[in-house]
């Protein structure tokens, strides 16, 4: 961290790229830093993007307020994915000085729910995947949007649990109906073989 703030922010590049695995496929994740100061006016090149993530501080609680003023003013009637992310989650989260805060705000807006980044000790990569995949996919934004939402292990195991009560429940009436497919089929291949033969 003392080696990230001896750099001088006029030399550091604007853009930064690395590959990301998406579902077992590499992709390419292009990143570009937009300075808040600059963020009021951004251009229509800045604009066009796959999908946008707004960083936030979790230890200023000042820091949200822009986060949600970007969006509100660019992005929240454009179908663009976003993310809003939290830095500096190693430490405690303060209570961010704005109308609503970032749970609540992703919430109003039907956005996944703020995902926390840290850079401390390890880099978290969980973001960066996110990202990917909301570029990757940007179709899917509502279903990525209610997986996140749902805790995934009760919804899968509801649905699975659905099934098999259906299933054992009904299980002669499936029975019947199968036998009662496979015997009309061997009579419509009878008939078919019977109506073949008498031709010839």
């Amino acid at each position: 961290m003392k080696y990230v703030a001896s750099l001088d922010k006029n030399n550091l590049p604007i853009y930064t790229m690395n590959t990301v695995q998406v579902y077992g496929h590499e992709k390419y994740l292009l990143l570009h830093e937009i300075d808040i100061a600059k963020a009021e006016n951004m251009s229509s090149a800045e604009l066009t993007c796959d999908v946008v993530c707004l960083l936030y501080d979790v230890t200023n609680p000042k820091s949200f307020e822009h986060c949600s003023k970007i969006y509100e003013q660019h992005f929240q009637d454009r179908q663009i994915s976003c993310l809003v992310v939290g830095t500096k989650s190693e430490m405690a989260e303060v209570k961010q000085e704005c109308e609503l805060q970032p749970h609540e705000f992703c919430k109003r807006h039907r956005l996944s729910p703020p995902q926390f980044f840290q850079c401390v000790d390890k880099i978290t990569t969980d973001v960066y995947h996110k990202l990917a995949t909301m570029a990757a996919f940007p179709n899917l934004r509502r279903l990525v949007h209610m997986l996140l939402l749902r805790r995934q292990a009760d919804w899968i195991h509801a649905k699975f649990r659905y099934l098999q009560d259906g299933l054992s429940s009904n299980s002669h009436v499936i029975l019947k109906f199968s036998i009662g497919i496979a015997v009309l089929a061997v009579i419509a291949f009878s008939v078919y073989k019977y109506q073949k033969n008498s031709k010839n």
